[in-house]
């Protein structure tokens, strides 16, 4: 009877310093739901410089991006592909011409959107947000509210 109750104690103390589980990456289906809306430009950095550009916002839906000047009549649309099991999360935009693939990485917290990529058949995806690094844009966005 002593070696059991000892063999318990000692196997609940042990479990009492398991190492927390690590948080799950969310699903690929919970992160196409939560970027999809309008996205209106906060800022746009390429190699550590401000970029101006004629996009104003991004309209993402499960599958496509589209880039959009302010006055609506230019449109730029790609093809969306989003990994969020990797870390820091993938992504992948095609125009839809075939013409620019951009591989890069997001970050989607609440209303906010950091994309960082690079394009132009570069093929090397960033591993962060740093946007001094040559070759890599980094895009802040604000989600448009209704």
């Amino acid at each position: 009877m002593r070696t059991r109750t000892l063999l318990l104690a000692a196997a609940t103390i042990s479990l009492a310093f398991a190492p927390a589980p690590r948080p799950k990456p969310r699903k690929q289906s919970e992160d196409v739901k939560l970027i999809q809306g309008t996205w209106e430009i906060v800022s746009r950095t390429r190699a550590g410089n401000p970029v101006s550009h004629i996009v104003s916002t991004a309209e993402i839906t499960a599958t496509t991006l589209t880039l959009v000047n302010a006055s609506g009549d230019w449109r730029s649309p790609f093809t969306l592909t989003l990994d969020p099991t990797k870390k820091p999360p993938w992504f992948e935009k095609r125009s839809v011409k075939g013409t620019t693939t951009s591989l890069g990485i997001y970050e989607l917290q609440g209303d906010s959107l950091k994309l960082a990529y690079t394009s132009r058949g570069g093929g090397v995806r960033p591993t962060d947000f740093d946007a001094t690094r040559p070759g890599v844009t980094v895009d802040v966005y604000r989600r448009r509210k209704p």
